[in-house]
């Protein structure tokens, strides 16, 4: 089983602090997805799974930063 070496969370909601599940979501990047990053890397390629993960957080985040449906959106980072 792939262990995890970060992940990027995504949470949002109306009222302060209270985290809507249904607005919340998790992108994970295990240690195979480094090792792939790795090949990658040295074959010459010039995407990687890291940045993509990191853009689709990102990407959600902005999508939840909207004051009509939301009142607060917050991304994390965090490496294992």
């Amino acid at each position: 089983m792939p262990r995890l070496k970060a992940v990027w969370t995504v949470q949002a909601g109306v009222i302060p602090g209270t985290v809507e599940k249904e607005h919340s979501k998790m992108w994970n990047y295990t240690d195979d997805d480094y090792e792939a990053d790795m090949l990658a890397a040295k074959d010459g390629s010039p995407s990687n799974i890291f940045t993509e993960r990191m853009k689709d957080a990102t990407a959600y985040m902005m999508q939840m930063n909207d004051p009509r449906y939301l009142n607060w959106a917050r991304l994390e980072f965090m490496w294992l």
